[in-house]
């Protein structure tokens, strides 16, 4: 099931107390709407009673999707730093729900769910979005190593990823976003046949395939951050 709570959070803006409706968990089956809103950018957004800002708080959820099989632990895009123990977070969160710890009925439903833990709004878009076009999301990362390695883009800096944003007749749009603000710096359309010859072409890349599913954290960023010595940054709501 869906589920919120209530949370007091600081208006970025005023500074001035807000209730916030929380979301936890998110059942994509039962919850159609709430999947809509995520892809569309409007979830967990509000307006400061006092000051009239909207604001969006930082996903810290369960999403689950059983009919597309997929299980992703979302949490704040600073959190990255800590994936390495957030990774083993999310194993134990899932074990407990659909894997061997679970009961035997959970467990059938569990049985080949795709897993995953994501840090921010773009990077959850990014894996539903994926899915729903049946792309590889271990294939994807691959892509955009060799894109950064070939292509100029914005300056890589904390919080600036390149992401999946559409897929269109034409190619596959990704952008540069801001993790923290996810405004788009600059897109690109990549042609799906790209991705498709990294797809068709694993061997070539199984180092790096390996290296990326080490776990349940599929993303560039495994390869980038060290969890041992970045510093943390705190996940704030921040003006929509």
């Amino acid at each position: 099931m869906s589920i919120f709570d209530h949370e007091t959070l600081a208006c970025p803006k005023c500074g001035r107390e807000i209730d916030f409706a929380v979301a936890r968990s998110v059942l994509a089956d039962r919850r159609p709407d709430l999947r809509e809103q995520i892809m569309a950018g409007t979830f967990q957004i509000d307006r400061c009673p006092h000051c009239e800002t909207r604001l969006r708080r930082e996903p810290d959820l369960n999403y689950v999707d059983i009919g597309r099989a997929q299980w992703i632990l979302a949490r704040p895009a600073p959190e990255v730093v800590d994936w390495g123990a957030l990774e083993a977070q999310a194993l134990g969160i899932y074990e407990l729900a659909y894997g061997s710890l679970a009961p035997a009925p959970a467990q059938e439903i569990g049985r080949g769910m795709q897993v995953r833990v994501v840090f921010g709004w773009p990077a959850l878009c990014e894996k539903v979005l994926a899915l729903e076009h049946g792309i590889d999301d271990v294939s994807l990362e691959c892509m955009k190593v060799r894109l950064m390695r070939d292509l100029n883009g914005p300056a890589l800096g904390d919080t600036t990823e390149l992401r999946l944003h559409r897929v269109e007749d034409e190619g596959l749009i990704l952008a540069w976003v801001d993790a923290d603000g996810e405004a788009p710096l600059e897109v690109l359309t990549v042609p799906r046949a790209l991705l498709d010859s990294i797809d068709g072409a694993r061997a070539d890349h199984a180092e790096l395939r390996a290296s990326l599913l080490a776990g349940p954290f599929v993303d560039i960023n495994r390869l980038l951050i060290d969890p041992m010595d970045a510093p943390a940054r705190q996940p704030e709501p921040v003006a929509a």
